[in-house]
């Protein structure tokens, strides 16, 4: 078990950069800084990791970017999410649906969802001229044709209202 980070200590790479700190005897040990793939001079902030671990998804000065960690454990280096994700607004608190289908985030103070393939695309190295994006939808929308609605819906409001549910307001 470990918790993901952001903080700006002295001797990080930035303005706030991404650390691990894994429990070890029913405590958990210094943070470590996640290094070069993740981290920049710029300001990486609000990480969540998905439920199987393989997944690091955060924000860096404003846009979303996923990591994938290799067979070595280690993370690769991060890429952005892409335009149906990351706009001119400030993006931030990206967390993904505990079934893996939906990536939901804040923009500004309100909060959005997309299908987590943009998630898989960043992954894959698919860029957003590969795939077709509708772009994210306001979590208070109706949402877009797919699922059955009101399945679809209540998971999503599930994971907001868990997490960043202050922003639904």
């Amino acid at each position: 078990e470990s918790i993901t980070i952001s903080t700006n200590v002295a001797g990080g790479k930035g303005g706030g950069d991404l650390y691990v700190s894994r429990l070890e005897g029913g405590r958990y040990g210094q943070p470590e800084n996640l290094g070069d793939a993740v981290n920049t001079p710029g300001d990486e902030s609000t990480p969540s990791v998905s439920a199987d671990g393989r997944t690091l998804l955060f924000s860096r000065d404003g846009d979303l970017y996923a990591s994938f960690s290799g067979a070595d454990g280690k993370w690769r280096p991060a890429r952005p999410l892409g335009e149906g994700v990351n706009t001119p607004a400030y993006e931030l608190c990206p967390l993904l649906s505990p079934d893996g289908k939906y990536l939901v985030f804040l923009r500004g103070w309100a909060a959005y969802w997309v299908d987590a393939a943009v998630v898989r695309d960043a992954g894959s190295g698919a860029g957003p001229g590969e795939r077709e994006s509708p772009g994210a939808v306001p979590a208070a929308a109706a949402p877009p044709a797919g699922p059955p609605a009101g399945q679809e819906e209540a998971e999503i409001r599930r994971v907001i209202e868990a997490s960043i549910g202050w922003a639904l307001d």
